[in-house]
C-alpha cells in the first residue's frame, strides 16, 4: 500500500522555514521534498501562501554561495592528486552551471549589449523638429 501523503494544509510555517533553512545550509531541495513527503509545486505554493518568498530567495543565494566551498574542495583534491584535471574541470563546470541557476545575478552569464565596445543607448530626439523626426522615422522604416 502506498504511503499516504500528509494533509499539507496542516503544515505549519515552522516546517516550511525549517526546510528553507536546511536548503540555505546546503541540503538539496529534492532530498528535503522526499523527507517531508512533498513536491516542488506544493512547496512553492506554501512559500507563497505563508509569505516566505524573501526568505526563500535569500536561502537560494546562500545555497549558491555554498558552491564556492565545493569548488575549493575540488581544487584541493586536484592539488593533492586525488582527482585528474579533466575530472576537476567537469565537476567545476557543473557546479558553476548549478550556481548560475540558483543565483544568476552573481554567478550567471553577464550579457552586455554593445556596439563596437560602446553601450547602445536611445537616440536623443529632443532637438529634432517634427519634420526631422518624421524624416528620421521614415528612413529607419525604409519609407524613403
Amino acid at each position: 500500500m502506498p504511503k499516504k501523503k500528509p494533509d499539507f494544509d496542516k503544515r505549519t510555517i515552522e516546517v516550511i522555514e525549517e526546510m528553507i533553512n536546511r536548503f540555505a545550509n546546503g541540503e538539496k531541495l529534492m532530498n528535503l521534498f522526499k523527507e517531508y513527503k512533498t513536491d516542488r509545486v506544493t512547496f512553492n505554493h506554501d512559500v507563497e501562501r505563508f509569505d516566505l518568498y524573501a526568505k526563500y530567495a535569500r536561502a537560494r543565494e546562500e545555497h549558491g554561495d555554498g558552491f564556492n566551498d565545493e569548488i575549493e574542495t575540488i581544487k584541493q583534491d586536484l592539488k593533492d592528486g586525488k582527482i585528474e584535471d579533466k575530472v576537476a574541470r567537469v565537476l567545476i563546470d557543473t557546479i558553476k552551471w548549478q550556481a548560475s541557476k540558483f543565483y544568476p545575478k552573481m554567478y550567471g552569464e553577464r550579457i552586455d549589449i554593445t556596439s563596437k565596445d560602446q553601450k547602445i543607448g536611445s537616440p536623443d530626439f529632443s532637438g529634432f523638429s517634427t519634420e526631422e523626426l518624421r524624416a528620421y522615422l521614415d528612413k529607419m522604416s525604409g519609407k524613403e
